[in-house]
């Protein structure tokens, strides 16, 4: 599913009252995530310089620490909000993460045997299903 057309997703299973937890991947390789800000502003992590653009030297690209990409969102910044993040990071790499920190939440409010159950099982299907 392109970019462009995650909302016809998103916007059917958003509802404000309730945590989100979304990730679309696309077979042009990119990544859409709806969630919890924390996990989205990790996902892009820190700022870590720029170089010139490789489509524009005129224009530059930011660097960061993790997988890039961008973040957005009414929750962005709000503790307990929810956000968006989006790039073109490896899929696998991108949903160990995704899942390893929304585990940590899971542990955080005392579910780790079922947390780490669920998150094995998702991941374990994920990797079957990578082309």
């Amino acid at each position: 599913m392109a970019h462009s057309k995650t909302a016809t997703v998103t916007d059917r299973l958003f509802d404000p009252d309730k945590p989100q937890n979304i990730a679309v991947f696309s077979a042009d390789g990119e990544v859409n995530y709806f969630g919890p800000e924390d996990i989205c502003r990790a996902l892009q992590g820190n700022k870590t310089g720029e170089r010139p653009a490789p489509w524009d030297p005129n224009q530059t690209e930011v660097l960061y620490d993790h997988f890039g990409g961008w973040t957005g969102g009414a929750g962005l910044g709000k503790a307990g909000g929810t956000a968006f993040w989006g790039g073109y990071p490896n899929h696998t790499e991108a949903l160990e993460f995704i899942l390893t920190k929304n585990q940590e939440k899971q542990k955080e409010q005392a579910n780790s045997k079922v947390a780490d159950a669920m998150m094995a099982k998702i991941l374990s299907d994920f990797k079957k299903n990578v082309k």
